[in-house]
């Protein structure tokens, strides 16, 4: 599906005025898009808010861009999911990440588990890049809305700070996320790491009122199923 090309500049837009993209962004954009001068494109910052602009000016590593058009600002989305992840590879994390963020993302919470492959120091040291591959992902989507990304060390208090209207994805789940024809608000999606989470954190989740769903006869791997969710949602219910 084509769109005009999409910019991720985290300001509030102002008409008339001009903004200037730098660094590795406008070099991916003169280098590989071949961006030219006068093309039309659209600027989001990812608090619900989009402007079409003009390209006015092509240096090395820099773009000026002309604010031409009228101010869109979205409305927050009806259903606000946040997914809490089992800290798996950093990879699988990543994909998650692109992935659910396409598809309506709120709130990407990587957690530590007893079966985690990697830790939360780790996951820390590679926020900054998470922060990148979920502006890349709004961009490539149009979600006008990027995500939160929190990082949680300790399962408990994760599910003290989020939503209770919960769901533990899980072969074992005797509902499915289509049973909840009503959702809104905010909900939490929980998958697990590759070792799928401990008999004590499953009854943890029970504990925090959070409903037992499977979302498919098979097992799937850890990005399939933070995907399968997301998908799933957002077929069945209003954003």
């Amino acid at each position: 599906m084509t769109h005009k090309r999409r910019f991720y500049i985290p300001l509030s837009f102002v008409k008339d005025s001009i903004v200037t993209i730098k660094g590795e962004e406008a070099h991916h954009a003169v280098k590989v898009l071949r961006v030219k001068e006068n093309e039309f494109v659209t600027l989001i910052n990812g608090r619900g808010e989009s402007v079409l602009g003009t390209i006015v000016k092509i240096t090395k590593d820099e773009l000026d861009i002309y604010i031409s058009g009228t101010l869109v600002v979205f409305e927050e989305p009806r259903l606000k999911v946040s997914l809490l992840i089992g800290m798996a590879e950093i990879a699988v994390l990543e994909e998650s990440l692109l992935h659910s963020t396409e598809l309506g993302l709120w709130r990407f919470c990587p957690v530590q588990t007893k079966f985690s492959v990697t830790n939360w120091k780790t996951i820390e040291n590679k926020l900054e890049r998470f922060q990148r591959i979920a502006i890349s992902a709004i961009k490539q989507s149009g979600f006008p809305f990027l995500p939160q990304i929190t990082i949680f060390k300790d399962l408990k208090y994760a599910l003290s700070n989020l939503s209770s209207k919960g769901f533990l994805l899980s072969q074992e789940g005797d509902t499915h996320l289509s049973d909840f024809a009503d959702l809104k608000g905010e909900i939490t999606l929980a998958v697990g790491p590759e070792g799928d989470f401990s008999d004590e954190e499953k009854l943890l989740f029970s504990q925090f009122g959070y409903r037992k769903t499977k979302l498919s006869m098979n097992t799937l791997r850890v990005e399939t199923a933070a995907l399968t969710a997301m998908a799933q949602i957002q077929n069945h219910f209003e954003f």
